[in-house]
């Protein structure tokens, strides 16, 4: 039954404007003040053209816990080794790209609790603002107090990193997931983290990585054809987003890229068990 006057709430209850709160979390006013001012720095992010990331004291361990976390974003960074531990990586921001911009943009500023699990941190954001205008958004650790309300960045994984891996230990008898694998040896092009390694089940020594390429990472994926081509020996393939393809399609993008006939697959959203099997066989 409905009654007198509340019709109009029944009628139009899953719009915005009529979403009625039931329940809030049992934070405190400082844990409030908190989230709403991490909030603030992510609405900035927004508008990001670039951010800098710097890491003070990073060690090989805590640097790569921190890529993975990016990788999970769907993020891609340029990284820089600086003098003893110091790390620099570089992001496009989504005022840098020509599509997707907004997506991209949120998955930014969602990172940005990220880098406040980091310890000894800074960025440098060029925010390209609606008049047009560019400001500089800078912050560090110590003179920027906000927590981040994450979790430690080793106990999350995504839901559709966990189902793919789930799915794949349980199909998949002749290789396993080896997250803490040796970063592979990629010469002349620096660190690169990949988003899975997989190792052979009758030989562990013989390790594969695996690094993804989403809707946005357009300029870093031709870079990494260009420098894959001139390296075939590595034991690295790319899955590429079919978003990516334009209107080449499969067939004419590898035309264009032969490389990617042992070293690449493509896939929708998110790769497939079957397919990320089928090419770690051809190694």
């Amino acid at each position: 039954m409905v009654l007198h006057g509340e019709a109009e709430f029944d009628f139009y209850g899953d719009l915005p404007d009529y979403e009625t709160l039931t329940g809030m979390p049992d934070w405190t006013a400082a844990e409030f003040l908190n989230r709403y001012n991490v909030a603030l720095v992510q609405g900035c992010l927004l508008y990001a053209s670039s951010l800098e990331v710097t890491l003070e004291a990073a060690t090989p361990m805590e640097l790569r816990k921190f890529i993975r976390r990016l990788k999970f974003f769907r993020l891609l960074a340029e990284v820089e080794k600086c003098a003893g531990r110091k790390i620099k990586l570089r992001l496009s921001g989504p005022f840098a790209l020509f599509s997707e911009n907004r997506k991209y943009g949120l998955q930014l500023a969602a990172f940005f609790p990220v880098i406040l699990l980091a310890g000894r941190w800074s960025i440098r954001a060029e925010l390209r603002l609606r008049d047009g205008d560019c400001e500089i958004l800078s912050l560090n650790h110590e003179k920027c107090p906000l927590r981040s309300h994450y979790q430690r960045w080793s106990s999350y994984v995504p839901e559709e990193v966990a189902l793919f891996l789930k799915a794949f230990q349980r199909e998949v008898t002749q290789w396993r997931s080896v997250p803490d694998a040796p970063l592979p040896d990629m010469p002349g092009e620096g660190s690169i983290f990949p988003d899975f390694s997989f190792a052979a089940a009758d030989d562990p020594k013989k390790i594969i990585h695996i690094e993804l390429f989403h809707r946005w990472h357009s300029g870093p994926l031709e870079a990494r054809l260009a420098w894959l081509a001139g390296h075939p020996e590595v034991p690295l393939l790319l899955g590429i987003d079919r978003s990516l393809l334009g209107k080449e399609g499969e067939a004419g993008f590898t035309a264009r890229h032969p490389v990617l006939e042992r070293h690449g697959f493509f896939f929708s959203n998110y790769p497939g068990v079957d397919r990320v099997r089928r090419m770690l066989e051809k190694f």
